[in-house]
């Protein structure tokens, strides 16, 4: 099987360039191959969702109506991959001048939601790992 996971995405206009640009995208992806083993045990499913409830709502009160979690089990269909090769690929404006892409981040962390301001932390973070492996 092959699974694809996004991670931080955003647009990235050719105004925020000090010279010519065209409009792009930069984006972070990993690409998983392995073999897929689907997943029908209710509690397996009850502990993962579980778990991914505790890690974003935390100690936050459960409002679950008490009859939602059975039914929303019935309609999760889990898995698990073992993994056989992984690629990880990235399009950061690495191609760019350090001045645009500082450029770039500014412009994602001021305008920006969420993933745009992912974006202007995953280059900020390429560009001192460029720089230490530089020195």
């Amino acid at each position: 099987v092959l699974a694809m996971f996004q991670g931080a995405h955003a647009y990235v206009s050719p105004t925020w360039y000090e010279g010519a640009g065209v409009p792009t995208w930069n984006y972070t992806a990993v690409h998983v191959h392995g073999k897929v083993r689907v997943i029908h045990d209710t509690a397996w499913l009850q502990a993962q969702v579980e778990r991914l409830s505790h890690y974003y709502e935390g100690d936050t009160p459960n409002a679950w109506i008490p009859s939602y979690p059975a039914k929303m089990l019935e309609a999760i269909v889990g898995f698990e991959i073992t993994i056989e090769s992984l690629q990880a690929k990235y399009k950061l404006s690495q191609n760019r001048s350090t001045a645009d892409q500082h450029r770039v981040m500014q412009a994602l962390d001021a305008n920006g939601g969420e993933g745009e301001r992912g974006v202007a932390a995953l280059m900020a973070k390429r560009l001192e790992d460029d720089h230490a492996s530089q020195n």
